[in-house]
């Protein structure tokens, strides 16, 4: 590749590493990976901003397993396990375990100079209005812009995409994490999806059956069926809902009635 020419405009993207995990003496100690890796976790945030990824106090949590960073930051398991007990010693990250087969929900905490600073507002135009006199000149990151549009920039300027791995969600059923947000979007819920990956799981754990792609094998037949199965349910608990209570108490007192 040439060098730099002064004419050239700078086109790449960078991960945002806050300062603080430097300067601060609350983070000494910290290591190098741990803060590499912070950086790397926020930057995911806005998947999970696209996808709704919130819990009931609207935290935003990341589903991103140390696979993946492993193969993205191409190093050891161990070294990101290292790093990410480093993180939670720091009170940086919060992880919560869902389950067998689930991947866990990843919390990212503020740093020490970020909990002082009162949370930003946005006004009715869409601008931000900062409230800190320090923040009044910080520039978005590239995390705002739609990822469909870095993978067509970066596959027209040759940057290769790191393979995203695949996780079990189930016993017989797995699938990326694009692929199951993917779901959720479709479906509309997370519960819905669930159902699902159940369904499907069911289904080749009794027949023994495999897919080249889970993902496709939901989309093609299994959303299908669980709409079938599901919507009658939920129609008949509607309209068992929408009956007149004094009319089921009279057909009740009725039936004492008739029955001595």
């Amino acid at each position: 590749m040439g060098k730099f020419k002064i004419t050239d405009i700078d086109n790449e993207r960078f991960y945002q590493i806050p300062k603080s995990l430097f300067t601060n003496d609350n983070y000494k100690g910290l290591g190098s990976d741990a803060r590499i890796i912070y950086a790397l976790l926020k930057d995911r945030m806005s998947l999970s901003r696209k996808n709704n990824w919130k819990d009931e106090n609207g935290d935003i949590y990341l589903l991103f397993t140390q696979d993946e960073i492993r193969e993205l930051l191409d190093v050891s398991l161990s070294t990101v396990s290292r790093a990410m007990k480093a993180l939670k010693k720091y009170d940086l990250i919060e992880i919560v375990r869902q389950g067998f087969n689930m991947p866990n929900k990843i919390y990212i905490r503020k740093t020490v100079v970020d909990r002082h600073i009162r949370t930003s507002q946005f006004d009715t135009s869409g601008q931000v209005n900062l409230t800190h006199p320090d923040k009044s000149n910080l520039h978005t990151n590239d995390t705002d812009i739609n990822k469909t549009e870095y993978s067509e920039t970066e596959k027209s300027i040759g940057i290769r995409q790191p393979k995203q791995l695949k996780h079990n969600f189930a016993e017989f059923v797995s699938m990326t994490n694009d692929e199951y947000s993917s779901l959720i979007e479709t479906l509309g819920s997370e519960e819905s999806v669930k159902a699902c990956i159940e369904i499907l799981d069911n289904y080749k754990g009794a027949n023994g059956k495999k897919y080249k792609s889970d993902y496709r094998a939901i989309k093609a037949w299994v959303i299908e069926k669980y709409k079938k199965e599901f919507k009658p349910s939920l129609k008949q608990n509607v309209n068992k809902s929408n009956e007149n209570p004094q009319m089921e108490m009279a057909r009740k007192a009725m039936e004492m009635i008739v029955n001595g």
